[in-house]
């Protein structure tokens, strides 16, 4: 999370993270976001732009997408935060966690004594099936995508196999009372 415990507004740029991977072959392409303006005492997240739908969104809290992509299964650990504020000042901060107190042995049970930090990561795991779909209205004249009772309307239908499976079997759901004619064009 991002916070700005300042009274005024403060400029982050080049904005991205370092990241390690457990397969040296692996290419690993990380986003670099660059400029974000914070105001006065604001917070943001970030998060993975993937995550979009996964991660329970807290209200109130503007998130900051940003996009990793490794092209094969693989562990990445996210190991810190790197930026520029005010494009003058290079920073890096580890986004490490300390590590859970020890307390297994009498030494360990009289002091302060901390197991290893951790570091966040995520496990990719290869591609699968993923189909990409975009519908279109093919009459210009019509309004929207939403239909009235009985209304008639031409609409195209893009489908396209973004994922590295292959895709064998497609299903349409519709209403009993719609009237779906499905051409046979494939490219």
């Amino acid at each position: 999370m991002l916070k700005n415990p300042l009274d005024v507004e403060i400029t982050l740029s080049d904005l991205t993270v370092r990241v390690e991977s457990s397969n040296t072959d692996d290419d690993i392409v990380v986003e670099t976001i660059d400029e974000i303006l914070l105001r006065p005492k604001e917070s943001r997240i970030v998060r993975h732009s993937s995550f979009s739908s996964t991660l329970p969104l807290t209200p109130n809290i503007p998130q900051v997408p940003l996009c990793i992509t490794s092209n094969s299964a693989t562990t990445i650990k996210i190991a810190n935060l790197n930026y520029s504020f005010f494009s003058l000042l290079p920073v890096s901060e580890s986004l490490a966690v300390r590590g859970r107190r020890l307390q297994e042995t009498p030494t360990q049970r009289r002091g302060t004594v901390y197991g290893p930090d951790v570091i966040p990561s995520v496990i990719v795991q290869q591609g699968g099936r993923r189909l990409e779909v975009s519908l279109t209205k093919s009459d210009k004249s019509a309004r929207g995508l939403s239909l009235a009772a009985g209304e008639c309307a031409e609409f195209t239908m893009n489908l396209r196999n973004v994922g590295s499976g292959i895709v064998d079997d497609i299903w349409v759901i519709h209403s009993p009372d719609a009237r779906i004619d499905l051409g046979n064009q494939c490219e």
